[in-house]
């Protein structure tokens, strides 16, 4: 805020100064953020929320995403969320687990069908009970 202060000091106040020049009001403020870093504007307790959502997200080894990050430090949902976008924290998600499989090598051909006959007909006769 100095350097936009120092602005106003000698030019008027910045609106003023970005009409004169034909830009946006904002113009003044969007430089001043792209010249002297994103985090100019943060006040003591935002750059205490700040480092301690960087710290919770780099002791979780990056899995922490916003909703966590907010439980453990206590600041509010949004401010987590606007300071992860701002430093480029994205949480990594679990590795994709492969299914079980007890495959251990090759497969043996399967095993000729014993309830067909010679001419390849089904035999489901019964000559006893229980039995085929």
């Amino acid at each position: 805020m100095q350097a936009i202060a120092e602005l106003e000091a000698r030019t008027g106040p910045a609106t003023e100064v970005a009409k004169k020049h034909g830009v946006s009001r904002t113009a003044p403020y969007v430089w001043r953020r792209e010249i002297m870093g994103d985090n100019v504007g943060d006040t003591e307790e935002r750059a205490a929320a700040r480092k301690a959502a960087i710290e919770a997200f780099e002791a979780s080894g990056g899995t922490y995403g916003y909703r966590r990050i907010t439980a453990v430090v206590d600041v509010g949902e949004w401010t987590v969320r606007d300071i992860m976008r701002d430093e480029g924290l994205a949480a990594r998600s679990a590795k994709k687990r492969r299914r079980y499989s007890s495959y251990e090598g090759e497969i043996s051909e399967a095993p000729p069908n014993l309830l067909r006959d010679e001419r390849g007909k089904h035999h489901f006769h019964a000559d006893d009970p229980n039995e085929l």
